[in-house]
């Protein structure tokens, strides 16, 4: 766990621009997600793209820089 996201437990990063964030109980969605988006945006920035928050469960989400989202924006989206 680091400060970019604080209150989650960063699974893996499977990818540059990637990470996969689970939620511990009690921790704030938006402030850890936020956490998230913060550490990825960096990687967005310099490919040019947005950022896209993939909900898999209540506690399980994907953030990544993605071409579908144009630069400088975040998507929700669940799966």
């Amino acid at each position: 766990m680091n400060d970019a996201t604080a209150g989650a437990e960063t699974v893996r990063a499977p990818a540059p621009g990637m990470l996969e964030v689970t939620i511990t109980k009690g921790a704030d969605v938006e402030q850890t997600l936020a956490g998230a988006i913060k550490k990825i945006s960096p990687a967005a920035k310099f490919h040019g793209t947005g950022i896209v928050i993939t909900r898999i469960t209540d506690d399980h989400y994907i953030v990544r820089a993605h071409t579908s989202v144009p630069a400088g924006l975040v998507r929700h989206c669940n799966f």
